[in-house]
């Protein structure tokens, strides 16, 4: 993750959810597992492992929950999109599994890893791309569903412009996020420290 000169509480609460390997840690895996948003620069983050070697597929989960009917530009679901742009960037159609009904995360996971067995694939090992604050949770959806799956983790890099008002206010919503998600058996437990706690609610 990039330096920034954005509130150091922000940035303190960014860097725990932030859970992800740099690429030269991560090994060459299965698959990339790319949960679905409207931001095109997730499907680019997945592509550049691709082209990395880092894996020969690429699992793209979402849905497009605004108006049920339509997602981003025009297209039926965020999976849909986020594909379109991996195969403008030179990925093969071949190489992609889209699932196209998951509205969380949990669904990202439950049914993107029901979508690959129905196409006969097992992947063993796995990358995770999501949004950057999300990535911790996603993996723990995993560690819980599918903990003999081997995980990482991938992150975009982000600069000052990322901070928007709305992804300020989801940063700081992600930590009771972690704890309603555990709660309810959706993903593993996540120790929050009482640092992160407090820097949470300084901004």
């Amino acid at each position: 993750m990039n330096s920034f000169s954005v509130n150091s509480n922000i940035e303190k609460v960014l860097k725990f959810l932030v859970q992800a390997e740099p690429d030269e840690e991560i090994p060459r895996c299965d698959a990339i597992f790319v949960f679905g948003t409207t931001n095109g620069e997730i499907a680019k983050q997945a592509v550049h492992l691709y082209q990395k070697n880092k894996a020969s597929r690429i699992i793209i989960s979402g849905w497009h929950r605004h108006d049920g009917k339509e997602g981003p530009f025009s297209f039926h679901s965020e999976a849909e999109y986020l594909a379109s742009v991996a195969e403008k960037d030179g990925v093969s159609k071949e190489n992609i599994v889209i699932e196209k009904r998951a509205t969380n995360t949990y669904e990202n996971v439950i049914f993107g890893m029901r979508a690959c067995k129905e196409v006969g694939f097992s992947p063993k090992t796995l990358i995770l791309v999501a949004v950057p604050y999300l990535l911790r949770r996603a993996r723990a959806c995993f560690v819980k569903n599918f903990p003999e799956i081997k995980i990482y983790g991938s992150a975009m890099p982000v600069t000052e412009e990322f901070f928007t008002p709305y992804r300020i206010s989801r940063i700081k919503g992600e930590l009771p996020r972690l704890v309603k998600y555990a709660e309810a058996g959706m993903i593993a437990p996540t120790v929050i420290s009482e640092e992160i706690k407090k820097s949470a609610t300084l901004f």
